[in-house]
Order: structure tokens, then sequence, then C-alpha cells
């Protein structure tokens, strides 16, 4: 029998379903909940579907609008509320930014509870901080993905009553390598190098140049392989740049794959897991890197240290530096001993504190206190 006596249903509202963390992350949210006691529905504001085949079989409805444009903003709001209308949803949960402030404007008077979902510590600028202000009453709820994107929103405001943290998370029955190390080597066309490899899109906030200023650094020292696993997204694709820099470099151990949907075969073959992101909500790729006890370089900011710990589960360097992160890699491919108590002490940590089961019972418990607070039995 059903925990429930009538579905939850739930409308998600997001900015778009290119592959990036937060997209993801919605994914496992509609693939882990139960078709008896939920009812999905997803509105992206673009027509962006990279991801809509993980989510088709399970959304009970996907709809795909066209908000290519800032002059689009009010035509979007009025879609939305008309879908919201529509749907007649029991809960609005809003993710990322831009969707964020349409979802609360579309159903301002429709007496609906509003969830937004903040994944980063990013206001992207004053004039959408004002819109994030003056509509911050319309939201019921917060949810966000780390205790530091927590403390960031409360500093807006945010009264830490609404804030609700639950962190992301790893299905470990899933995620893990299909194929041998040997044939995923072959099919890509390796060397037997070590290899390095960061899981990132083409965004600012991840801070690719560092790492670039880095390899360049070690390209006469040692001989190794950098994968760049990501891609540029429709709002934000610094690409160009972080090509450009390679070329200016002339860096020939330099390897873009795109996107990817193969991320655990790709991190099979890494022998060191770089980041150098300038600020985060929580890593899903750190965790990724973690879950397949890789050797982990990452910058030193509130949201990685709540996740490992320097020398302990990862090296730790400050942001923008390239000559420590270069000092690092190196450090990590003449000591194997260090490189493997990191790799396996990043496995423990996470398979620990970071099961996405238990995230996600955690997501539904809360979707389940919100509506029996609206619809008690």
């Amino acid at each position: 029998m059903s925990k429930l006596e009538n579905k939850i249903r739930i409308l998600y509202i997001i900015t778009g379903l290119t592959p990036g963390g937060a997209e993801l992350h919605l994914s496992k949210i509609i693939n882990n909940l139960s078709l008896n006691e939920f009812e999905t529905v997803v509105c992206s504001l673009t027509l962006t579907n990279d991801i809509l085949q993980n989510i088709k079989d399970t959304a009970s409805s996907v709809y795909l609008l066209d908000g290519r444009k800032k002059s689009h903003f009010i035509k979007i709001i009025l879609k939305v509320r008309k879908l919201i209308k529509i749907v007649n949803p029991d809960i609005i949960h809003c993710i990322m930014f831009h969707s964020n402030i349409v979802g609360r404007i579309a159903a301002f008077g429709l007496k609906k509870v509003i969830i937004s979902s903040i994944r980063t510590k990013l206001i992207p600028n004053k004039l959408g901080n004002l819109f994030d202000f003056i509509s911050q009453p319309l939201v019921h709820y917060y949810f966000v993905n780390s205790n530091a994107v927590g403390k960031f929103i409360s500093r807006y405001g945010i009264r830490k009553t609404k804030i609700n943290v639950i962190e992301n998370g790893i299905n470990f029955n899933v995620f893990f390598p299909t194929k041998s190390k040997e044939s995923i080597r072959r099919e890509l066309g390796l060397p037997h190098h070590p290899i390095l490899s960061t899981v990132a899109n083409f965004k600012a906030q991840k801070d690719y140049p560092t790492i670039i200023k880095a390899i360049n650094l070690l390209k006469n020292e040692t001989e190794f392989t950098y994968l760049i696993i990501g891609k540029g997204l429709r709002f934000e694709d610094q690409g160009h740049r972080i090509k450009q820099l390679v070329k200016h470099y002339n860096l020939n151990n330099v390897i873009f794959l795109g996107y990817r949907d193969d991320i655990a075969n790709l991190l099979s073959i890494t022998d060191i897991w770089v980041s150098s992101s300038i600020y985060e909500g929580q890593s899903n790729s750190l965790l990724e890197a973690m879950a397949m006890k890789l050797p982990i370089i990452t910058t030193d900011i509130e949201e990685n240290r709540e996740i490992v710990r320097h020398n302990k589960e990862a090296i730790l360097v400050p942001i923008s530096s390239p000559h420590l992160l270069a000092q690092s890699i190196n450090l990590l491919l003449e000591d194997n001993q260090l490189a493997k108590s990191i790799a396996e002490n990043a496995y423990l940590r996470v398979k620990k504190k970071y099961n996405q089961k238990d995230k996600i019972t955690k997501l539904k418990n809360a979707y389940y206190h919100i509506y029996s607070q609206i619809k008690p039995s």
C-alpha cells in the first residue's frame, strides 16, 4: 500500500536540460521517486534537451519552452503560469536561478507551495539579485546542497527556518565502469601515459584557464594526457577561450571529449582528477571522482572542504594558483603511496556520507512533510 492516499504531483521548473550538475541531479530525483507516490512534470524554460532521454520514461510530462532571450521573460512567465493552471501541482519545485524567479512570479496568487533549489553560490548580477530579493517572500522552502550554500543565501535575508540542506549523492549500484581500461584507452587512442581529467562544463566558475596554465608549466617535465570532459552551455560558453589558451601554449597533450554519458568509464582510466572551481554548491563530479577511488586535487573553498580534507581525501590548493596546482600534480605523479592513500580515503568518505539512496529518502521525507501541511490526511 502506498504511503499516501493520493500521489504528490510535483511540477519541476528548470532553466534547461543541458548536461550540467543541476540538470543531471533533477534526472536522478525523477528516476528515483516512486511512481506509486509521485507524479512528476518537468518544464524547461529553454529548448535544450540533452538529458531529455534520461527523464522522458519516468516523468509524466515534459514541456520545453522557447526562452532564448531576455526579451522573452514576460512571455515565458505567462506560459509557465498557464502551465501551472493546467498541471495543478501540489508542489512547484524550481531549480536554477532563472527558473527560480520565473516560477515564483508565474505562481503568484495561485496558492501553490513554492520550493527554490539553490545549488551554487552565485548571484548573477545586480538586476538578478534585485529580482531574487523582491520575490523571496513568495518562496515557502529553500533546498540547498551544502551548508556553505545555506549560509550564503541566509546572508541575503532568507530565514534559516526556510532552508533545508539536502546534499548530492552517488548511486553506487549504477556508477561503475562498463568496459575494460584497455578498451577505453584504445577507443580514445590514448598513449600509455598517466591521465589527468576534469569533468566540468565550460563555465567561468570552473576556471579552466588555471588548469591549462598548470599543464603548461609541466609540459616539459613529465609525459601525461589531460582529458577535458564537458561542453559549453547556451547562456555561458567559455569553450573558445579555453581552446585558444591550449593553442597559445601549444599543448598537444590536451584532449577535448565534449559531453559524455560514460563518466565512470573515463574516470576508470584517470590517474589524477583535477578541479579549479572558484566556487561551487556541492560538486557532483568531485563525489564521482571519490567514488572511483581517484587521487584528487581541487580548490580550497568552503564548499569543497565540507566534502574532503586537505592531505586526507584530497590535496586542496588556493583558487587561481597554477603554480601550486602544477606542484600538486607533480607530487601525486611521483608519490604513488600518497596518491593511493588519498584515493582510498576519498572512497571511504563518499561511501559513508554521500550515498544517493539516503539523500533521496531525505528529499522524499521533505516532500511528504510539505504535502501533509497542505493536504492533511
